[in-house]
């Protein structure tokens, strides 16, 4: 491409157009952005692989009517000065739970556009990977989902692949396959564990974490129980109910005086139910164990304060 064309196409970047309106009672011609002879700027600079103009489109990262085609044309021009710029643009998406029937396809197109500009950088540039990995287990789900799928793609060209296990298990629940990450077995146990938590701790509202930890319930392994019994302290109840439910599976007995304590325990979650409390899953899974030493415990609440526990108890006990 020409010089001066060149030099007009990023001038373009910031057409503007006169526009007549009311302004304080009056008439005036004023002027306002030109979207789509910026955008049609973009997209030339793009397909030309103008090098001058990686400056000028990172900036336009921060107009919301180009930033879909900056990213674009960044990505076409190959320059790696716009690897940090679009993951900053990437990470600032906003991600909103729309209403059934809308969709924020606004934001999902620069969304879309920058998560695929990042990842075109990524086979080349290390540091375009470690960006876009690191989205896994970031707290903006918009982000991350893109970030994923991008991921997933270059898996399927064999592009990249994980690095470690901890990394491994983070894509597998980032990607809708948690299953697959507890078929790992024991070697999976702490890198869901510690998901589960991280996400948790961003945002308690994060489905994801909640995933990870039904993941995590599902490997009835003895190398399970300590990890699970951590989490019948847990401060959030699905938690403890997920790690209640996987013990009764495995069977172990450390968890005895865990599940006594929770058997008081009337709080609810959405993953169980109204109708049935973790209260309810402690008592099912204390006589399912059974045993010296779940009878003892059983004994023991006979006399506890709460006159629901002392009537369960009385009844437990008959079945232990």
């Amino acid at each position: 491409m020409w010089a001066w064309r060149a030099r007009m196409l990023i001038a373009d970047l910031k057409a503007t157009k006169p526009y007549k309106g009311h302004w304080q009672g009056r008439f005036e011609i004023r002027q306002q952005a030109d979207h789509p002879k910026r955008k049609s700027a973009a997209r030339k600079l793009g397909a030309a692989r103008v090098s001058a103009a990686v400056q000028p489109l990172i900036e336009a990262l921060e107009d919301e009517h180009l930033a879909e085609e900056a990213a674009i044309a960044l990505s076409q021009i190959g320059d790696p000065r716009a690897i940090e710029p679009l993951y900053h643009r990437l990470k600032r998406m906003t991600y909103t739970v729309q209403p059934a029937g809308q969709s924020s396809v606004f934001n999902e197109g620069i969304g879309r556009a920058t998560g695929q500009a990042l990842a075109s950088f990524a086979p080349q540039h290390p540091k375009a990977m470690e960006l876009l990995v690191g989205f896994l287990a970031d707290k903006n789900r918009g982000a991350r989902d893109i970030a994923a799928k991008n991921l997933r793609t270059l898996a399927e060209l064999r592009a990249w692949q994980p690095r470690t296990l901890k990394e491994h298990v983070c894509f597998l629940v980032a990607t809708g396959q948690a299953k697959t990450a507890a078929e790992l077995g024991d070697p999976a146990i702490e890198p869901l564990a510690e998901l589960a938590c991280h996400l948790e701790a961003q945002d308690r509202d994060d489905g994801l974490a909640y995933v990870a930890m039904q993941a995590l319930a599902s490997i009835h392994s003895p190398r399970n129980a300590e990890t699970l019994i951590r989490f019948l302290s847990h401060d959030q109840a699905a938690f403890q109910h997920f790690a209640a439910e996987a013990l009764g599976k495995i069977g172990d007995q450390r968890a005895i005086p865990h599940l006594a304590r929770l058997t008081k325990a009337f709080t609810y979650d959405h993953f169980h139910g109204a109708h049935k409390s973790l209260a309810d899953t402690a008592r099912e899974v204390l006589v399912r164990m059974g045993g010296p030493q779940a009878r003892e415990a059983i004994t023991a609440l006979t006399n506890d304060s709460n006159a629901d526990v002392r009537a369960w108890a009385q009844k437990a006990l008959a079945k232990v």
